[in-house]
């Protein structure tokens, strides 16, 4: 067995990873170490082993392979139709199995699959949250909207077998915001900005054809009153409102960057992240004028998925294997910090102004009393093989948060204590809004939209 991670942190200003393998051919009974040559100094390591002796692990956007075990690496070639200057991403669906994407010389994109730890490539593609390997050829996966598949060539084609009808998903509500019990507003999968002024029984559409490419963010809105407020949508833009969504503009942003998650702070004051024109760098951007103009604070290392800013400078930034980053001076420098989780963190929110919170897989659910600087798991929650997607706090004691298998948490403490609600449903949720102690909704894959008038009970 082997056993694959990284200790990571910030030296001098540089976000800086020490890759290690542990080794048993006990059972687990003694452990070696393995202090693997050949892989960067820098950035976190996905390894995956398809035998004793070969593995891959993907650095950044370069794949290194080792055939002794993990004790030597050597970077494999990029593909030879790699289009120059773009951006190259591998990853890994299943133990054993590499997924490179990348766009060819004629601008296609490209998606190939590597059974054998990128020595050898072919077309492919891994549909699902994580397939599952039935044999050499066969596999099974499940998306994240409840559509399972098959493939019995080895992940070169797909076939839907089960799962909900295919309208479902264009009616999943992507974002939503409530203003109170029976206004609100709803972006859809189709690409419709929709509104209800029955609490969420019947939708209109509002604004038709917005863009439903995705570029790696969730679409989310943020409205700071009744009236002012913004939609990231998934093309990547922050859209701004002064008049409660009846009126939308579209701001200039600084090249081609695409925003994936942001954050105001107040009317004024906003964060975002966002990933350059060849997807290859992670920066942070802020706002001082309410999002009508973004300016470049800090060149990213790492991979964070949101950020929440209690202050014009003090916030915080989370993403992938547990990585959390905080800045006091409004993102010009950013520090590393200990999670104590390796999860992949998907989201943050404020209980008050020091308190932050965050969701991730493996049922992770932290709290920082201290600006971000130190974090606890809260003993209460033990959800392993549940992903948490989002959470939300009304007041400093009552949050909620919500995830996959329809998994609904409430705290009245403060955090101190979590209880599990029932939703009704199995889908995965992925939004929780609540407008007062009583009155909240949360959404989800397959068009779920639930409603509660007594605080979920």
């Amino acid at each position: 067995m082997i056993v694959a991670g990284s200790t990571s942190g910030y030296v001098s200003g540089i976000w800086t990873s020490t890759n290690w393998i542990r080794r048993t051919e006990d059972g687990g009974a003694t452990w070696q170490t393995i202090t693997p040559q050949g892989l960067p100094g820098t950035g976190q390591a996905v390894t995956q082993f398809v035998d004793a002796a070969v593995g891959a692990a993907a650095v950044g956007n370069a794949l290194y392979r080792s055939t002794d075990g993990g004790r030597t690496w050597v970077v494999t070639p990029p593909p030879a139709a790699l289009q120059p200057g773009s951006y190259l991403s591998y990853s890994s669906p299943a133990p054993g199995v590499w997924a490179r994407q990348y766009y060819s010389t004629s601008w296609v994109s490209m998606t190939e699959m590597s059974l054998d730890a990128g020595a050898t490539w072919r077309p492919g593609a891994a549909n699902g949250q994580r397939p599952v390997r039935i044999d050499a050829q066969t596999w099974l996966a499940t998306d994240w909207d409840g559509v399972t598949r098959i493939s019995t060539d080895a992940m070169q084609s797909w076939k839907r077998v089960a799962g909900p009808a295919a309208d479902a998903a264009a009616k999943t509500l992507q974002a939503f915001w409530f203003f109170d019990a029976k206004r609100g507003l709803a972006l859809s999968a189709a690409g419709d900005l929709l509104e209800t002024g029955n609490g969420g029984l019947d939708w209109t559409v509002k604004l038709a054809g917005l863009t439903s490419s995705y570029y790696g963010g969730r679409p989310r809105f943020q409205f700071l009153d009744a009236k002012k407020g913004w939609l990231q949508a998934a093309d990547g833009r922050i859209y701004l409102t002064d008049d409660a969504g009846a009126s939308w503009v579209t701001p200039l942003q600084p090249g081609s960057l695409a925003i994936v998650a942001f954050h105001f702070a107040d009317a004024a004051n906003g964060f975002a992240l966002a990933y350059d024109a060849q997807g290859a760098r992670q920066v942070l951007l802020s706002s001082t004028d309410g999002g009508k103009s973004w300016t470049q604070q800090s060149v990213l290392n790492g991979t964070y998925i949101g950020l929440k800013f209690s202050s014009a400078l003090k916030g915080v930034l989370a993403g992938q294997g547990g990585a959390v980053a905080v800045t006091a001076d409004g993102g010009k420098t950013i520090s590393g910090r200990f999670s104590g989780t390796g999860a992949a963190l998907q989201q943050l929110t404020l209980s008050d102004a020091d308190t932050f919170w965050v969701v991730g897989d493996g049922g992770t659910l932290m709290s920082s009393k201290d600006g971000g600087t130190t974090w606890t798991q809260q003993a209460s929650v033990s959800l392993p093989t549940i992903g948490l997607r989002a959470v939300r706090f009304l007041t400093a004691q009552q949050g909620w948060a919500v995830g996959d298998n329809g998994t609904v948490l409430a705290t009245t403490d403060g955090g101190v204590s979590w209880k599990k609600q029932f939703a009704g449903t199995q889908n995965a949720l992925t939004q929780v809004l609540f407008v007062d102690a009583r009155t909240g909704w949360v959404a989800g894959s397959n068009g779920t939209l639930l409603a509660t008038g007594t605080g979920g009970q």
